[in-house]
């Protein structure tokens, strides 16, 4: 496995960017940048191999900086933090002291606020680990970074195989009991980025459970069994086929709904499976955390130009976001989301495709 680095660009202060371009022995990439954390390119090979870039976002810097991506900043590819998910009213309660958050979604904190980690240069280190090479990114949160409490210290290290699997792993540190739920943003597209709609991948969610949502996209409360609605995905299904049957999805109009996974705490299980019948592309995603996120895209437009100098539509990527349950410390019988200090935040991901 080989890792190669590169200039991606420069901030407007003048700051340098840099591209890191992880190579399996068996024709699949994998390249994140240090700005964002984010994850730029996924090429991976068809039923034919046949190598597309299965993920949407830019070649350079440039495209993340762009007018017309920052109007609708849909988060290609970025590591959220500190919180992903919503936040009701920005409002969070740590050991019974209210703090309040950057809102940057209304009266909502989105993803970690207006400048989330998505937004910020982070340092960067090329792991030779004969078994497991990586890409070690490192970030600093100081205390009231956005209104969350505590100086928070993160790394996330990606890794890719010989067996065509990206793995993420997500440590943090603090020393005030705050709040941590971290993810990645990529937009899946197993037809390959700029090929049109998502819709008729499969999608399988092993969970009978998701929490429902209120018509500001906020957990209600409550969790529901996802039988017999637009939520059920224990057994695959054609995206645009689960979008015809009732359910929360229907009253939204949208999914950006979390699965409850039936899993042990830090067990590593199955949450979703991917898949793309004309290219036979599969994509399996394993995760410790207690939920996922599926988001289908709906609110691309056609107005950002992607990598391949082609417009991304409505529904040209989807999200699959393992995370904890978003608002946290606002719904008590959701799984706690609270990091206490000194303790360590893990978490892992892998994005397995065959």
């Amino acid at each position: 496995m080989k890792i190669k680095k590169s200039i991606f660009g420069k901030l407007n202060d003048n700051s340098e960017a840099y591209l890191y371009t992880l190579t399996s022995g068996k024709g699949m990439s994998v390249s994140v940048t240090n700005y964002g954390a984010l994850i730029t390119s996924i090429k991976v090979p068809d039923k034919s191999g046949c190598i597309s870039d299965v993920v949407l976002g830019f070649n350079n810097l440039d495209g993340y900086l762009s007018e017309a991506y920052l109007k609708g900043y849909p988060y290609f590819g970025a590591t959220i933090g500190r919180y992903s998910n919503r936040i009701a009213r920005g409002r969070i309660t740590v050991n019974g002291q209210e703090y309040q958050l950057s809102q940057n979604e209304g009266e909502k904190t989105l993803h970690g606020g207006s400048l989330g980690f998505d937004r910020k240069l982070w340092e960067a280190e090329i792991s030779e680990d004969q078994d497991n090479p990586s890409v070690i990114m490192r970030l600093m949160s100081p205390d009231g970074d956005q209104g969350f409490p505590g100086n928070l210290s993160v790394e996330v290290a990606f890794s890719l195989t010989d067996e065509n699997n990206l793995i993420i792993e997500y440590k943090g540190e603090s020393d005030k009991d705050t709040v941590i739920s971290l993810t990645n943003h990529s937009y899946f597209n197993l037809k390959g980025e700029g090929e049109g709609p998502v819709l008729d991948h499969s999608l399988l969610i092993p969970a009978d459970k998701y929490l429902e949502l209120t018509g500001e996209f906020l957990p209600s409360g409550r969790i529901l069994d996802v039988s017999g609605t637009s939520l059920d995905f224990t057994e695959a299904a054609k995206i645009r086929d689960a979008m015809k049957k009732p359910g929360n999805f229907q009253d939204l109009g949208g999914y950006a709904h979390t699965w409850a996974l039936d899993k042990k705490d830090n067990e590593l299980c199955h949450a979703a499976t991917l898949s793309e019948e004309e290219t036979g592309r599969v994509l399996e995603i394993y995760t410790t955390e207690p939920g996922i996120l599926f988001y289908e895209g709906g609110g691309l437009d056609g107005s950002i130009v992607g990598k391949s100098g082609k417009p991304y539509p409505k529904y040209g990527g989807l999200c699959l976001e393992t995370q904890r349950f978003p608002d946290p410390t606002n719904h008590p019988d959701f799984p706690s989301a609270v990091l206490k200090a000194g303790e360590i935040f893990q978490s892992k991901t892998e994005y397995n495709f065959r």
